[in-house]
């Protein structure tokens, strides 16, 4: 069973960016704002299952670790995940 979690920290915030490069640059650059704070989970969200699977990769490319969730998902690991909004929820 999936549980809920209770959201801490900033509001949510949608980053715009006019390359595929200045985005992953970006979600970088949270992740390291991140690591330095105390909270224990991060998501970065897609549109589609499909659009996260090939986030998670570009992230791996660029050595970000993150976990990948999808429908199947067993739960909310601590750390930073990849999911779609209606995983996150």
């Amino acid at each position: 069973d999936m549980v809920a979690m209770r959201r801490h920290g900033y509001e949510p915030r949608v980053v715009e960016s006019t390359n595929a490069k200045d985005a992953i640059a970006a979600m970088v650059a949270e992740a390291e704002d991140f690591a330095a704070s105390e909270h224990r989970s991060l998501a970065i969200l897609a549109k589609t299952q499909s659009g996260a699977t090939k986030l998670h990769q570009q992230l791996a490319e660029v050595g970000l670790s993150a976990r990948l969730l999808d429908a199947e998902s067993n739960g909310y690991p601590a750390g930073i995940i990849v999911c779609t909004p209606h995983i996150a929820k």
